[in-house]
């Protein structure tokens, strides 16, 4: 059971111990720990009493030596401080005889820049094979796009070089797991950060993890690494440091150093705050100190074509034929809700008839693992249609002629000047628009649309149906021609009572 002890270090004259001739008296210190106290000298300082600043703790400039003499009281104090950390993180109950002993030992020193080395060299170890990770799924993801099958010798050389990953990672994993299971070893946040990696990337090779949230965690473990440079002035901090405001100081760097917006910087401490949980899952901590923080998300004001604004997109000719082509995946995703990792991986194969006789398309969300399977509305067997034989689509076994995302989103911006649209287009208006203009305000409950978006809870979905400002005009245009009648005065109306009530009357103001 885990125990906060106080600990404290009082550094003071002992006057009784004076030199009668000198008249200097000994420099010492008292180090005391849940109230067990221990007095002991510091060797080689001897002060007059007027030299000391019993205030301040400090020598005074009026002792030759006293820059020396401070620097050794500062060495003292760091040095006790840190072997009481260590023996805490270590899970032990800290005691001045203890502390005391673990700092006369040089070979604690000497092990903890070992550990230090060793952490690392592992951390490096992680990004490196990572980063190699990454690069084979992109081959992996392309060779297999749209259902394709690579030819034997290329699928021979992918699972081959699978294996090597997998090979290489237990390797990675046996040395790894020789610092995590080392009880004495001091653990560290990027220690934590790096394990973390570590059993995503197991379960990414597993097919468990997608591979895209994997690069998301790697790219915010650089990010931590800036942040302790930034604060602490130090690449690493044993957990055992960590104090609550962490996760405070955390959210302000990325805002104010980084320029992010709260929500985007939230989730770093989020992912953290995972991670401190987990630690204290094996063993590292007694408790998560991050556990109190909250981390809240604001709700953003998104936008989306109304219907209106959609069919003048939908019959609009560009100039540039690849501004038609983007136009129509956009419209595409505006009216089945798919993303853009659905659309680019979308082929023919995943067409079906459904239980009504009519055309369904069925895929599994890339992000969330969920069935995303709904009917084709008839605007979005059009587009399928007008694709059907296109040269591009037919050579890459697609559904529809979805470039890169780079290219997506560029092309997008373009067409949304063009049309002189106020919102900028993306994935997430086209989602918008389907969730609200497409499902909600033709009734569809909320669960029938989190099926048709692939969600894994409701609660994503509820934060993507919104009671926009067109619907509440268009239900205060009803209210208001029940109150005033057809381009009339406000009305006296008077509702019918049942049988037995009472007359309820509007009265004219």
């Amino acid at each position: 059971m885990f125990i906060q002890q106080q600990f404290s270090l009082l550094f003071f004259l002992r006057l009784a111990k004076a030199n009668k001739q000198t008249g200097k008296a000994p420099l010492c210190y008292r180090l005391t720990i849940d109230g067990a106290s221990l007095d002991r000298s510091i060797k080689g300082v001897s002060l007059l009493p007027d030299h000391w600043d019993n205030t301040a703790k400090m020598v005074t400039a009026a002792e030759p030596q006293h820059k020396a003499f401070n620097k050794k009281i500062n060495n003292l104090r760091t040095d006790l401080e840190r072997h009481f950390d260590l023996i805490q993180a270590q899970s032990e109950i800290a005691t001045p005889e203890g502390v005391l002993k673990a700092s006369a030992t040089p070979l604690r020193a000497d092990k903890r820049k070992e550990e230090r080395r060793d952490n690392l060299a592992l951390s490096q170890q992680v990004d490196t094979f990572i980063g190699r990770y990454l690069k084979f799924n992109d081959k992996w993801v392309k060779a297999y796009k749209h259902n394709r099958k690579p030819y034997p010798a290329e699928q021979y050389l992918l699972e081959q070089e699978k294996q090597e990953l997998k090979t290489g990672l237990n390797g990675l994993v046996k040395q790894a797991n020789r610092i995590f299971d080392d009880k004495p070893w001091i653990k560290t946040v990027m220690l934590a950060v790096d394990e973390t990696l570590i059993q995503f990337t197991l379960m990414c090779l597993g097919g468990q993890r997608s591979p895209n949230t994997l690069e998301k965690m790697w790219g915010r473990k650089k990010r931590y690494v800036d942040f302790l440079r930034y604060r602490y002035h130090t690449d690493d901090l044993a957990l055992n440091q960590v104090e609550f405001k962490f996760a405070g100081q955390l959210l302000t760097y990325n805002i104010s150093q980084h320029g992010m917006i709260e929500n985007s910087a939230m989730k770093y401490v989020q992912m953290m705050k995972e991670i401190f949980t987990r630690v204290v899952s094996l063993g590292w901590l007694p408790a998560n100190i991050l556990e109190a923080y909250s981390c809240h998300y604001n709700d953003v004001d998104q936008e989306w074509l109304s219907m209106a604004d959609m069919i003048r997109l939908k019959d609009h000719s560009f100039s540039r034929e690849k501004l038609n082509r983007i136009r129509d995946v956009y419209v595409f995703s505006s009216f089945t809700g798919y993303a853009y990792a659905e659309m680019n991986s979308a082929s023919a194969e995943d067409l079906r008839v459904g239980v009504d006789g009519k055309a369904w398309i069925s895929k599994d969300r890339q992000k969330t693992g969920e069935d995303e399977t709904l009917p084709l509305l008839p605007i979005a067997l059009d587009i399928i249609e007008r694709y059907k034989d296109d040269p591009e689509c037919v050579r890459k076994g697609a559904l529809l002629p979805v470039p890169s995302n780079e290219e997506y989103n560029r092309c997008l911006k373009d067409i949304g000047q063009e049309m002189g649209f106020k919102i900028v287009l993306t994935t997430h208006t086209a989602r918008y628009f389907f969730a609200n203009v497409v499902a909600d305000d033709n009734g569809l409950e909320l669960r029938i649309t989190q099926q048709l978006m692939g969600h894994k809870s409701i609660k994503t979905t509820q934060k993507y149906v919104r009671k926009n400002k067109r619907l509440l005009a268009a239900n205060m245009q009803t209210v208001e021609e029940k109150l005033y009648g057809k381009d009339g005065p406000l009305q006296d109306r008077t509702i019918p009572p049942a049988s037995g009530g009472k007359v309820i009357t509007m009265r004219v103001v």
